[in-house]
Order: structure tokens, then sequence, then C-alpha cells
């Protein structure tokens, strides 16, 4: 699948699964018209890096967990040992460390709708001015 489809399945930009690219934490298989090809394991990557974008994992650490990921000979205590520093650091600076919309429960692209728009006015159920 192109680009496009794989940021609607990940929850990424476009814009940002081109940077993890051009920084190396991604790469992408090439279609032979050049284009970027995700198969279902990329789109399964990019939405592990999404999701522990979203928890507060650093760059350097969804690098490493990513590495463990593809290590079939990786210990699991070592994913864990990773899993159990960030959660030390979450509840050491639980504001600090996970972003404000990662815990909203309004998707991003509608909260703005929830600020700027006034709620609708009730629909009153009596007779109307047309009724009478």
């Amino acid at each position: 699948m192109n680009i496009g489809a794989a940021a609607g399945q990940s929850g990424l930009s476009s814009k940002t699964i081109r940077y993890y690219e051009d920084i190396g934490l991604l790469t992408a298989d090439r279609a032979a018209n050049g284009y970027r090809d995700y198969s279902n394991e990329g789109v399964y990557r990019l939405r592990f890096v999404q999701r522990s974008r979203s928890l507060g994992f650093s760059i350097e650490e969804r690098r490493k967990l990513l590495s463990l990921y593809t290590d079939r000979d990786r210990a699991s205590a070592d994913v864990k040992a990773i899993a159990t520093e960030k959660l030390g650091e979450i509840d050491r600076h639980p504001r600090r460390q996970i972003p404000h919309h990662a815990a909203s429960p309004t998707p991003p692209s509608l909260r703005w709708q929830a600020t700027v728009r006034p709620a609708p006015a009730p629909v009153s159920r009596g007779t109307s001015a047309l009724q009478r």
C-alpha cells in the first residue's frame, strides 16, 4: 500500500512517516515506480511507533524497542526492562511524560470542534409556529 493508505491505517501523518524514514527509525519497501510500498508488517510497525510515541517513548527508545522486535534471539527481559524503566519515569513525572493528546478521549481531528463550535440549541417538543 502507498504512504497515504499506510498513514491512514497507522495514525501517523505521511510527513511524520517520511521523517522517521529520514532518521532511520523505519524503512519502507519500494515499488517498481520508486514509490514507498508498505506491507501489513510495515503498517504494524507504524502503529507500534505511533502508540509508543503517544505513551511518551523517545525516538531512541522506540528505535531500541524496534530493534528488539526484529531480533529473534533477544531475551524478553530486555523488552521488559525498557518498559519497566518507562513506567517508572511516568510514575515519577506523570504530567511531563505523557502528552495531553495521548490521554484525551477526543480524537485530535475533532478536538478543535469541541472548543470552537457552540452546542446546538435544544429541540422544543411543544408546538411550533408552523403547527398553529
